[in-house]
């Protein structure tokens, strides 16, 4: 009972509600006392007294059960949403919103294992922004950001459902692009390099700004590569070459 009188003056909502339930057995149990023992008259209540202060306790005690359940409930859910956010942070980019280059490592061997399975295509592209430092250089670093995130968006807008977004590093970005054969996927980075292409900012001197993309393109060879390691290799390859063909390219190798 002490310990109760502590807990309730330090504020716990729950020994609130159990002190408050078991008064009521006092009450009705003091009543019934002192019907037995001649100093109130008869009636229901001092001769059932105990009993209805046992009926009360027990109602409000039950409630007070349900209460703590959902409590628990309530403190559960809160538990997996911070988890989720800690995971979502952990695995995101804070800058762009995309997936960062850690969780891409993880993805990338789940989708390869499921494209082994299904004996699914799978490719990739590798995308960086040209003359990236240039532009940091010419319009400061804010601007770049700008130019990073707006990229961002415009691969998240064109990517199909199955497709995994992730900025890579730097100005490097990659697309993972389940069930795609390499010609399919070629064609997919062509489009969007047009996307990129045609796309307006407005720079800090208050005049149009439009920048481009390189893309390099490669297939996983599902069937007797573990990983994508070679084909990350294969896609910076093809970058490699579309940058000395004059950037603004697609390159593609097998």
């Amino acid at each position: 009972m002490w310990i109760s009188i502590s807990l309730y003056i330090k504020g716990d909502k729950l020994i609130k509600i159990f002190l408050f339930a078991h008064t009521f057995y006092l009450i009705f149990s003091v009543y019934a006392l002192l019907y037995f023992i001649g100093f109130v008259g008869y009636n229901y209540v001092s001769s059932h007294g105990t009993s209805i202060g046992l009926i009360i306790e027990a109602l409000l005690l039950s409630y007070l059960v349900a209460y703590k359940f959902k409590i628990m409930e309530q403190e559960k859910e809160e538990e997996k949403l911070k988890q989720i956010e800690l995971k979502l942070l952990a695995s995101t980019d804070p800058m762009t919103k995309l997936y960062n280059r850690r969780y891409f490592t993880e993805i990338s061997q789940e989708v390869l294992y499921i494209s082994k399975r299904e004996k699914k295509n799978l490719s990739i592209l590798m995308i960086d922004i040209d003359r990236f430092k240039r532009v940091n250089d010419t319009f400061g670093h804010q601007f770049g950001d700008e130019v990073l995130i707006n990229l961002s968006r415009l691969l998240l807008d064109s990517q199909r459902k199955s497709d995994i977004v992730c900025r890579y590093g730097g100005e490097e970005f990659v697309i993972l692009l389940p069930n795609t054969a390499l010609q399919d996927a070629t064609l997919l980075a062509e489009k969007l390099r047009k996307q990129v292409e045609s796309f307006t900012l407005i720079s800090p001197k208050d005049e149009d700004f439009n920048f481009t993309v390189s893309i390099g393109v490669a297939q996983i060879d599902v069937e007797n590569e573990p990983d994508i390691e070679k084909a990350l290799k294969r896609a910076d390859d093809a970058l490699y070459i579309a940058k000395n063909s004059g950037r603004n390219r697609v390159s593609a190798k097998e």
